[in-house]
């Protein structure tokens, strides 16, 4: 389950990627049209699932979340990083959540991570055995947008960079 960006967001960040990273050797962008914050990750799931799946995820509807602000980048993890990521601020912590309600409603697909949410959207990944020492960035544009919906998707992997397959979308309302 993933909260979809405008498109806007998404080329704001991925210009401002590409012009920060985008020529450090062992770094991969990641498209505009993957770029999203994940809230649950289900891992590897049969097909037959998805529609109970997908009505576990509908008691988020119409959730208020209201508007969200892009915030500082962030190497992680940090020692030896696997991805670049830009955090998401969640003045509210409505974002927290939804995120918290769909781990209780998918909590027969979803393993809990140990680690605290951290809202995020990932720019860029590190190539498989690319060792890259984390460079300080400068923040990409302020820039505030809408929660308007979540999807559920699928994960095509395979040869090149994985494919983001939409299952399932969620509307938010979209007034706080």
């Amino acid at each position: 389950m993933a909260l979809d960006l405008t498109e806007r967001v998404c080329d704001v960040l991925s210009q401002w990627a590409a012009q920060a990273v985008g020529r450090i050797d062992g770094v991969r962008l990641i498209e505009p049209g993957s770029l999203h914050v994940t809230l649950c990750f289900l891992g590897i799931r049969p097909a037959a699932q998805t529609r109970e799946i997908a009505s576990a995820c509908e008691t988020v509807a119409g959730a208020r979340v209201g508007e969200l602000a892009l915030a500082e980048p962030a190497w992680l993890p940090g020692r030896r990083p696997r991805v670049l990521g830009v955090g998401v601020v969640d003045d509210g912590g409505r974002l927290a959540d939804v995120r918290e309600q769909l781990a209780v409603h998918l909590g027969r697909w979803y393993d809990r991570e140990a680690r605290p949410f951290f809202p995020h959207v990932t720019v860029a990944r590190v190539r498989p055995r690319a060792r890259i020492k984390p460079v300080a960035l400068t923040p990409p544009p302020p820039l505030r947008f809408p929660a308007e919906k979540v999807t559920l998707y699928r994960s095509d992997l395979g040869s090149g960079p994985a494919r983001y397959v939409p299952l399932h979308h969620i509307r938010l309302a979209t007034r706080t």
